[in-house]
């Protein structure tokens, strides 16, 4: 139920606050400029303060009705991702801010969020990814791609690829400079649901509830 800042300048790493308020376990957290945003189990979703120390929240959004499972900020949208099968777009612009729009097409729990060049994807227990134009009010559905058998758990993106993990226990890898983004590799190596992912520069990690972390050379 609690968020622990960390300072990593400090050698061993040193806990400086433990955030306190949520009254369920934190899953999602997302950072944009001086403020945090962090979502729990019960649905709620805690704006934070970052110039005040200890950090203090200074709004609860309370609009998901289920556990919020991601969030993602892009400009001036805060984007979460829920067990209720929707994804609330929040304008960042009031205060406290506004759940303008909930996106309903998914047919089972959102479970992440990434974005890139101005395009929002989402990946949920449906077993597809949805591609949303959030140049539009409200954001469109552009795209659903397929390929998974399994929940999608994991997306990461970068580079003009977009990365998406699964129960599967495969990472595929899209190509999202196309009109209509294509699958163009599969990746094989973890022998359970693979949950986590991120890019940095030429390599991808991986990680998975078959206790292991892989690291994938994406210059070859």
């Amino acid at each position: 139920d609690t968020i622990r800042v960390w300072d990593i300048n400090q050698t061993p790493t040193a806990a400086l606050h433990t955030l306190t308020g949520h009254t369920s376990d934190v899953g999602a957290l997302a950072l944009a400029g001086d403020h945090l945003y962090s979502g729990d189990v019960a649905g709620t979703i805690r704006v934070w303060d970052l110039n005040q120390s200890p950090p203090v929240t200074l709004h609860v959004l309370t609009e998901h009705t289920n556990q919020v499972l991601d969030l993602e900020v892009v400009g001036d949208r805060l984007y979460s991702a829920s067990e209720d099968d929707t994804i609330r777009v929040w304008d960042l612009t009031q205060t406290p801010p506004v759940s303008i729009h909930t996106l309903t097409d998914h047919s089972d729990n959102v479970q992440m969020l990434a974005s890139y060049a101005g395009v929002l994807y989402s990946g949920s227990e449906d077993d597809t990814i949805r591609v949303w134009d959030i140049s539009k009010s409200p954001p469109v559905s552009i795209h659903t791609l397929t390929g998974h058998t399994g929940n999608v758990m994991a997306l990461a993106a970068a580079d003009g690829w977009l990365y998406s993990g699964s129960t599967d226990q495969t990472i595929r890898v899209w190509d999202i400079t196309q009109a209509t983004p294509t699958s163009v590799l599969t990746l094989s190596g973890h022998t359970h649901s693979v949950r986590v992912l991120a890019v940095d520069g030429d390599a991808l990690y991986s990680g998975s509830a078959d206790n292991n972390a892989i690291v994938w050379n994406l210059s070859c």
